[in-house]
């Protein structure tokens, strides 16, 4: 028989002018009296293929008032769309045929010849997965399939094309309402690797023959996914449109004269059309709830300042604290910063993000090693951007210092690992050099693996601490919920300014990635989010840069590791912002000195000495940090540490001696 290339054709082209397939198959579908047989010798679609049966056409007829659902038994119990490629159905599979009541939500009927949404071929490859009607998290109150009539079959069998993306292939089948596509929506592999497909992920065949369940995005209201507002630039919405597909295109509609074209609505007409969106009364309470307390507070912040300009001064503030970002200098060098930034990976699983932070040394997220045997293979790679090879993998030697949980301080969640020595492969820019101390308002700019798949950033806004608390105080009064254990162990580190809330797309796989100010500075690590019980994160968070290398050098003071200490010291000398941390390390030797501290304590004068040129400018800025008492005792200690030649070398001994110089005001 012939062989061509040959698409199948789109709706309204006839039966006849269809390709015939490289090889005829057979499959069947069950009917009272025993399978049917179909042999399909034309490359179109299953409903074309079984439109060739008068045994269909019959059950059609007697069934015009109902919606057709084409089942296939394995290797799952699924139906597919209509315009299912012919060819993707099994030799001799035997597909079964039932009739549901018509769902007058779907804006399509299903009972007309529905095309294909896109040309395909048989030289294509083709994947096929499924998706559980059901739905997965935060999917039962809100219906994501345009026919939720169907109780009895629990999977949709959905095709695609590789290099196409899933959203791509759940828009072409047809079934899904746009709510499936909002931001942050993904599916979850129903099976013990738990993989997590983003809507942008391009398919492959290791997509092929798995079943998810989708994931929707809690509280918030889901946005449209960028596909969608490219396809719709109207003022309506998709799902809630009214007019008929014709009239969208400028045809005529039935009844009216065919050689008139629908005029396109007047300006004002436009202007003035007005839809409500779906189930938006609760985001509405939120918003009317929380407007008159931001007013009030811009207000006293203004001095009484009217409610015109207030709302200016809003929105002036909503666009400055993201519009630094659009600036292609800031761009251009936090992608260079970029390139410091790894993926995680144990015993080959991607499970974290991380980045350079000094000399080759790492630091990520503690909570990421949970549960990880001591002997496992941690290695880490900085080219995760176009693709994710193994090629680059960098071996990790050991942790130099971790915490994970909460003391009288603050609440860490890190780790600290050296790369092996036998690394040859040339490193990037450190980031210890980039640091800044917390901010509390701002945009912020996030670099790492969401998800655990490729290099991605996103902007996102400091959220105000004052408001946190009150706003889910309220939310357990009008739900009915007890969260004042959850309010009292998880909000008490974000009102004590002791992590920078913000809202952001990045989930799992990117805990470990470094948060950038405005300014292009590291400001904290993001760490993970606040939840409230049976929901997902509703208010993610970094912690501070600042309380991690406090701490990390409190517990290298501990340890028999001089050239790691000495290593930070040399890089944070150099910077005026990590002078106050150094000034933290000398007050935390001087109030908990151990004989285990000298050694620590002689380290950190002797590299920040070792540079003649800027040892002055140093040791004042850390010097006006620390009181009088630590001074005093420093001078106590290097009386007894220092002979006579040294003291006369040393600047720290000096200043103490003759006292800090006068700062000009």
């Amino acid at each position: 028989m012939a062989s061509n290339n040959t698409c199948s054709k789109m709706k309204n082209e006839p039966l006849e002018s269809q390709e015939e397939h490289k090889t005829t198959h057979t499959f069947s579908f069950c009917q009272p009296d025993g399978p049917c047989s179909i042999s399909c010798t034309t490359a179109g679609t299953v409903l074309e293929a079984l439109k060739t049966s008068e045994t269909f056409t019959s059950l059609v007829s007697d069934n015009k008032t109902k919606d057709i659902v084409i089942v296939r038994k394995t290797p799952q119990n699924a139906d597919i769309a209509p315009h299912f490629p012919c060819w993707l159905i099994g030799e001799n599979e035997v597909l079964t045929i039932q009739f549901t009541p018509k769902n007058n939500s779907d804006p399509a009927a299903p009972n007309s010849d529905p095309a294909a949404p896109n040309i395909v071929t048989e030289e294509q490859t083709f994947v096929t997965f499924y998706v559980d009607r059901t739905g997965g998290k935060n999917c039962l109150s809100k219906p994501f399939l345009k026919n939720m009539k169907i109780k009895d079959i629990h999977f949709l069998c959905i095709y695609a094309r590789e290099r196409e993306t899933v959203e791509e292939a759940l828009r072409n089948d047809g079934r899904f309402l746009e709510i499936t596509f909002g931001k942050g929506n993904k599916l979850i592999c129903d099976d013990e690797t738990r993989m997590t497909v983003e809507m942008s992920r391009k398919v492959d065949i290791t997509l092929d023959k798995k079943t998810f369940k989708l994931k929707m995005r809690s509280k918030k209201k889901a946005e449209p996914s960028e596909s969608a507002r490219k396809t719709d630039a109207g003022p309506r919405i998709a799902d809630q449109a009214t007019a008929p597909a014709q009239e969208q295109a400028g045809k005529s509609t039935p009844g009216s004269s065919k050689s008139a074209p629908a005029k396109p609505p007047a300006p004002a007409e436009r202007s003035s059309a007005f839809h409500v969106i779906p189930d938006s009364e609760e985001l509405l309470k939120i918003l009317r709830s929380q407007f008159k307390g931001l007013l009030e507070h811009m207000k006293g912040r203004e001095k009484g300042t009217g409610n015109k300009k207030v709302l200016k001064l809003l929105r002036e503030e909503f666009s400055n604290n993201t519009d630094e970002f659009s600036k292609v200098r800031t761009m251009r060098n936090l992608m260079e910063m970029a390139k410091s930034v790894c993926q995680i990976i144990i015993n080959g699983e991607f499970m974290g993000t991380g980045f350079l932070l000094f000399d080759r040394f790492i630091l990520t997220n503690a909570h990421i090693f949970k549960g990880v045997a001591p002997q496992s293979n941690i290695q880490v790679n900085f080219h995760h951007e176009i693709d994710i090879t193994s090629e680059h993998n960098l071996p990790i030697k050991q942790v130099i210092a971790s915490a994970y949980g909460k003391d009288e301080h603050n609440c860490l969640d890190y780790a600290l690992f050296e790369l092996d020595e036998n690394v040859t492969e040339d490193l990037p820019p450190p980031l210890l050099k980039q640091y800044c101390s917390p901010i509390q308002i701002g945009g912020l700019c996030i670099i790492g693996h969401p998800e655990r798949g490729l290099k991605k950033y996103d902007h996102c806004s400091i959220i105000d601490y004052t408001h946190i608390a009150n706003e889910y105080r309220e939310s357990a009064v009008d739900t009915g919920t007890d969260i004042c254990q959850w309010i009292k162990w998880n909000m008490s580190t974000v009102l004590e300014n002791r992590t920078i809330p913000y809202e952001t797309c990045f989930y799992g796989g990117s805990s470990g990635s470094p948060v950038f100010s405005v300014t292009g500075k590291v400001v904290g690590m993001h760490s993970g989010g606040f939840k409230e019980p049976n929901t997902e994160s509703v208010i993610e968070f970094a912690h501070p840069l600042s309380s991690i290398l406090k701490d990390i050098l409190r517990k290298l003071a501990t340890k028999p590791m001089p050239d790691v200490l000495t290593k930070f010291i040399e890089e944070a000398k150099t910077q005026d912002a990590l002078h106050p941390v150094i000034a933290d390390f000398i007050m935390f030797l001087g109030r908990n000195y151990q004989s285990c501290h000298r050694i620590s304590l002689e380290e950190v004068i002797n590299t920040v000495e070792r540079d003649a040129h800027s040892r002055e400018h140093c040791w004042i800025n850390i010097l006006e940090t620390v009181s009088e008492n630590v001074q005093q005792e420093l001078k106590t200690w290097l009386v007894n540490l220092l002979d006579e030649t040294q003291k006369n070398d040393c600047k720290l001994y000096q200043l103490l001696v003759q006292g800090l110089p006068m700062q000009c005001s």
